[in-house]
């Protein structure tokens, strides 16, 4: 989900789902992400639990959703 973060004024994307085991891929996630620096990979923010939630807050790079590029783009069909 795209949100916005009061703190700093700027757009983020919440990611998040239910359950121990797909936390733990979420928090897999977030530990990979937090060790890389490339403009075109969002930075995570910020990594929290909230009951049986898992969230996963990281920058918004503006852009367009892959699934939008040509059949002959798009990866599937690579």
């Amino acid at each position: 989900y795209k949100g916005m973060d009061l703190l700093t004024n700027r757009h983020i994307i919440l990611k998040y789902v239910m359950g121990d085991s797909r936390g733990a891929l979420l928090r897999r996630e977030f530990n990979t992400l937090r060790q890389l620096n490339h403009p075109g990979i969002p930075q995570v923010i910020e990594y929290y639990r909230h009951d049986a939630w898992h969230v996963l807050a990281m920058e918004l790079i503006p852009g367009h959703n892959l699934s939008c590029l040509p059949i002959s783009l798009n990866p599937e069909y690579i």
